[in-house]
This record gives C-alpha cells, sequence and structure tokens, in this order.
C-alpha cells in the first residue's frame, strides 16, 4: 500500500515540477483551437422528413374500382429503397450543382479535368441521407448561407418527386403506347373485314343473313307451292275439254312466268341477286365475317375503354412524397461547436502533456547512445 502512495505521490510530484511547460502548452493548443474555430465559416443544416406514397394510390384499380380498400397511402421497403437511389443520384446531384452553381459557391476552378468529382465530393459532404428509426427519409443540407440551406432541401424534394413520376409516367406511358398500338392493329383489322364483308355481301346478294334466309325460303316455298298449284289446275282443265283456249293460254303464261321465277330463286345459273343457291353459297362466309366484326368491335371498344382509363391515370397528377416535417430556414448554427472545441482541444493538450512528462521523467536516466550501441 505504501508503495502505491509513493508511486502516486512520485507522478504527483513530477507532474507539478513541469505544471507550467504543461499548463502553457494546453493553453496555446487551447488558443490555436480559438484561432482556427473563429476562421471557421458557421454552417446552417436545414433538414426535411417525409415518407414515400404508395404508387398504387394513383392506379387503375383505386380511379375505377377494384383495388383494395385497405390499401395503405403509403409505400412500403420497395418505394423507400427507390427514393434512397434517386435521392443519392447523379441525377439529382448534377441538378443542384447547376441550378446553385456550387462551381462558384465551392470556389472550385471549372477548367479542371477533376472540377466534376471535387464539387461533387464537397456538396456530397454537406449532404445527408438516410432512413430514420421510424422508417422515413430524412434529408438534411449544411451550407454557410442560412436562406440557401432551406431553398436548396425545397429543390431536392420537389427533384426527387419529379425523377420517382417520371419513372412511373415512363411505364404508363409504354402501357399506353401498348393499347395504342393494338387498337391500331384492330381497327385495321375491322376496315379490313368490313371491305371483305362488303364484297361478300355484293357477290353473293346477302345484306341480312337471319331475314334474308327467312324470306327467300319462305318465297321459294311459296313459288313452288303455286306453280304445283297452277300445274294440277292447268292438267284438270286440258282434261275437262271444255275450258276456253284463252284460260288455258293464261295459266300456260302463269305456269311459264312461275317457273322462270323459280329458276331466278334456286338455279346456280340465275343471275338474279335474289337466289337462295347464292345465299348458300355465301352464308357461312358472310356470318363468320359478321362474327369476327362482332369480336373486333368488342375488343376494340374494350382496348378503347381501357385506353381512357390509363391515360386518365397518366395524366393524374399525384404529389409521391407526403412531408411530416418541411424544410424550414435554420437559426441557429449546427457548426462549429466552439466551445466544446476549444475545451476538447485543451484537454488533450493536457493529457497529452502530462503523459509525456510522465515518459521524460521515467526514462530520464536511461541512456540511449548506450542501449543503441548494445543493439548493434
Amino acid at each position: 500500500m505504501t508503495n502505491h502512495k509513493e508511486s502516486l505521490l512520485d507522478v504527483l510530484k513530477t507532474l507539478y515540477c513541469w505544471k507550467i511547460p504543461i499548463l502553457v502548452t494546453s493553453v496555446i493548443a487551447a488558443l490555436i483551437a480559438v484561432f482556427y474555430s473563429l476562421s471557421v465559416p458557421n454552417y446552417y443544416k436545414s433538414k426535411t422528413v417525409f415518407y414515400p406514397a404508395n404508387p398504387r394510390i394513383a392506379s387503375r384499380g383505386a380511379l375505377f374500382g377494384g383495388a383494395d380498400e385497405n390499401m395503405s397511402f403509403f409505400g412500403g421497403t420497395k418505394e423507400t429503397d427507390r427514393i434512397l437511389n434517386i435521392a443519392k443520384s447523379s441525377e439529382l446531384v448534377n441538378y443542384i450543382v447547376k441550378k446553385y452553381d456550387l462551381y462558384a459557391h465551392y470556389e472550385i476552378d471549372t477548367t479542371e479535368l477533376e472540377a466534376p468529382h471535387y464539387v461533387t465530393n464537397d456538396f456530397m459532404k454537406l449532404y445527408k441521407v438516410k432512413k430514420n428509426v421510424e422508417s422515413a427519409i430524412e434529408i438534411s443540407i449544411e451550407d454557410v448561407d442560412r436562406e440557401k440551406t432551406a431553398d436548396m432541401v425545397w429543390a431536392i424534394v420537389g427533384k426527387i418527386n419529379e425523377i420517382n413520376n417520371r419513372l412511373t409516367k415512363d411505364n404508363q406511358r409504354r402501357i399506353l403506347g401498348s393499347f395504342e398500338k393494338r387498337m391500331v392493329d384492330k381497327q385495321a383489322d375491322f376496315t379490313t373485314s368490313t371491305d371483305s364483308l362488303r364484297r361478300l355481301r355484293a357477290e353473293y346478294g346477302i345484306v341480312s343473313v337471319a331475314s334474308q334466309e327467312e324470306f327467300l325460303t319462305t318465297l321459294v316455298a311459296e313459288t313452288e307451292s303455286s306453280l304445283a298449284a297452277k300445274r294440277t289446275r292447268l292438267n284438270a282443265l286440258q282434261n275437262s275439254g271444255t275450258a276456253r283456249r284463252d284460260t288455258i293460254n293464261a295459266l300456260k303464261a302463269n305456269i311459264k312466268s312461275l317457273e322462270g321465277q323459280l329458276f331466278a330463286l334456286i338455279s346456280p345459273e340465275s343471275d338474279s341477286k335474289i337466289n337462295l343457291h347464292k345465299f348458300n353459297s355465301g352464308r357461312e362466309k358472310v356470318m363468320q365475317l359478321e362474327l369476327r366484326q362482332e369480336d373486333l368491335a368488342a375488343e376494340i371498344s374494350f382496348l378503347r375503354d381501357r385506353f381512357f382509363q390509363y391515360q386518365t391515370v397518366y395524366d393524374t397528377d399525384v404529389y409521391s412524397l407526403y412531408i411530416t416535417e418541411p424544410p424550414s430556414t435554420p437559426v441557429v448554427r449546427s457548426r462549429p461547436r466552439r466551445t466544446l472545441t476549444v475545451f476538447s482541444v485543451g484537454m488533450i493538450a493536457f493529457i497529452l502533456s502530462c503523459l509525456g512528462v510522465l515518459l521524460l521523467d521515467y526514462y530520464k536516466d536511461t541512456n540511449w547512445k548506450e542501449i543503441v550501441r548494445q543493439e548493434r
């Protein structure tokens, strides 16, 4: 116990003997820290905190029905990661550098080859992006101009929203282009089908398959029935021997007329536009084209409806960020903390001086030349 006390007293004795150099060294270090702190300009920090929005809140399902009613308005991990990547992207950094002329602001010579690297490096030292413990995104900027800090943060938030929306809009534009191309293709198919249907109708004399089929069938049946009745009557009159010749001739004329009508209605060789044989030959072709046109019309209607919906989604301008803490002009500087700096430097100098004095005292009787000579 006595040895420990003596050792402690030796240390205190040594420090007391060197108290003036120790204090002078500490004071000089503190004074240097004072002058350095005073030479460093004041920096002011402005920050903002926000959450990314869920991009599905402006989706087709959300606007026109079909979306989950319990859908969150806030984005998830993927949206947060995308915003963080955008916030650190070269596009955003280059935008801020150009908008605020940071080459001049940071006094960087633009003629130097590595000037872009220097200005980016200086900016990134003052620009911080992180996800805080509440999973919100926090962006802050330090600058010597307190007004500029808040303005720069607002500009960054606006640019992040612009880039994020552009990525979404680019995808929506591609979807719109796809629907538009499909509509154009289907409309071209519909036009071609209409032309083909028109030619078939003219070739086979078909206007309406359903009504014309009933009309022709009825007309042929009535003509055949009338012809059979006239022939039966003619035979009866000829067999009676009492019929007048004019009556028989008129009846024969009627029969011949009906035979001509029947020939025109059913014969493949007939040039009549109202012909059952032609109708039957073109019926299936016309019906197929009519069904094809119905399908194309339904598909075009569906595509137009979807195109309108996606166009509405594309035209809907939704802010993709929910700002919970807007940036404001800082009042108090963020650094330097001059008092803490001076105190810390003074304490470090004091501790190092004490250690240095103790080492010198401990090794004061050591013959360093002899030690070096023995080592050789």
